[in-house]
């Protein structure tokens, strides 16, 4: 079943995604940041801003992609932000689990050996993410337990 959430569209510093993290989703994050030749997954805010990535937890997710010295985010909320503008349209998501790449497979070169669970493969908790009843956008939530809890609430 679908349910409401609340997409914005935001521009700014590296500084700007910290404040925006901070304020709209805590501090207990998980991230995944990529350039073009490494790609990291941990806990927390990351170690650097790279050409692109997400901060995800229940709350919502905050994903970036750099232009020059610009980075464009869309945060996507469970609830509303009075401060900001809501990007246009009826935007519905609904929860699904999905699998993770097992990363201990010979054709996969990871930069780490396990997510954030401590396990090598499992499962992270998403959004898919209608508006105006088309998907268009996969919302990460949180990387879930080998018995469906949760590692962080």
């Amino acid at each position: 079943m679908a349910k409401r959430v609340y997409a914005y569209a935001l521009e700014g510093s590296a500084d700007d995604l910290r404040r925006w993290a901070d304020a709209h989703l805590g501090n207990t994050v998980s991230h995944w940041v990529a350039d073009p030749a490494k790609l990291e997954v941990g806990e927390g805010l990351p170690p650097g801003w790279r050409d692109q990535g997400a901060l995800f937890n229940k709350q919502g997710e905050l994903r970036w992609w750099r232009r020059e010295d610009v980075y464009e985010a869309l945060l996507i909320k469970e609830e509303p932000t009075a401060e900001l503008i809501p990007l246009s349209g009826s935007w519905q998501a609904e929860i699904q689990s999905v699998f993770l790449q097992n990363l201990q497979e010979s054709r996969v070169n990871p930069s780490s050996t396990t997510y954030p669970t401590g396990n090598p493969a499992g499962k992270i908790e998403v959004r898919v993410c209608y508006r105006d009843g088309a998907a268009i956008f996969v919302s990460l939530r949180q990387f879930l337990q080998d018995k469906g809890e949760t590692n962080h609430g």
